[in-house]
């Protein structure tokens, strides 16, 4: 991919035109199409740490298709790894909830270990990865993708009507969304039993439900305070913490 095919890609990951990077077979429709772009066959280290961090800290994408035998075909595949770990330090700070890593050879303990522990600080709860020995990787990830789905930043992904749009067709991965899934994102998403001071799905009590007037933004970095137009609002915060009830949870 060329220098301007990437600066393309940034440029409307920097505009949040974006929900996925990569794309599904199954989104076939035109407006899907809008809400989805390839993702680059990366020719260099560089470039690919430079597009997924800007894809990853995007707080709009909720799906990332990397396909690593076939995006980092050009790359050695002694570096593959570096680029798994990256993916691993930027999870806890991502909104991504459907990650297809693809295929990789002889991934390291270590490695392995790094990508279970972002995956437990993240919102993931669609993941596809493959290599040759992983039977007890892949069980302990999925029951890291079971709780990862009561989080509400996978709830509010589903909740997203574009993002909803792309996930209901699937995104090739374990443990795909569900339409079970989506209703209980839209009652918590809603105001549903959050508002209404009930218990929440989580089983813990429900946090103020953030519709009155707020005196400051959120300072958490990762927070999905968004207005209608993607861009960075106040998600109610009058706690002297500075941080949404979200985050004080």
């Amino acid at each position: 991919m060329s220098r301007r095919e990437i600066d393309n890609v940034m440029q409307q990951l920097e505009d949040h035109d974006l929900v996925a990077l990569g794309r599904y077979g199954s989104w076939r429709k035109r407006d899907m199409l809008k809400l989805s772009a390839e993702m680059p066959v990366f020719r260099s280290l560089d470039d690919a740490r430079l597009v997924l961090t800007q894809a990853m800290l995007c707080p709009r994408l909720a799906v990332l298709i990397l396909r690593g035998s076939v995006t980092l075909d050009k790359i050695p595949r002694a570096q593959h790894n570096l680029i798994l770990e990256h993916i691993a330090n930027l999870l806890p700070r991502s909104h991504v909830v459907c990650l297809n890593l693809g295929e990789f050879v002889n991934i390291p303990q270590p490695v392995a270990k790094k990508l279970l522990s972002g995956l437990k600080h993240s919102f993931v709860g669609n993941l596809f990865l493959e290599w040759d020995t992983q039977p007890q990787w892949k069980a302990a990830a999925k029951e890291i993708l079971k709780a990862n789905k009561r989080k509400w930043g996978y709830r509010m992904q589903l909740a997203d009507e574009d993002a909803w749009k792309l996930l209901e067709k699937g995104c090739n991965a374990w443990l795909q969304p569900t339409a079970m899934g989506r209703q209980y994102a839209l009652a918590y998403s809603d105001g549903g039993l959050a508002a209404r001071g009930k218990q929440n799905y989580t089983g813990s009590s429900a946090p103020d439900d953030g519709t009155r007037q707020c005196k400051r933004a959120c300072k958490s970095k990762r927070c999905r305070g968004l207005s209608k137009r993607r861009l960075r609002c106040c998600l109610c915060t009058r706690d002297e913490s500075g941080r949404c009830h979200h985050h004080r949870r």
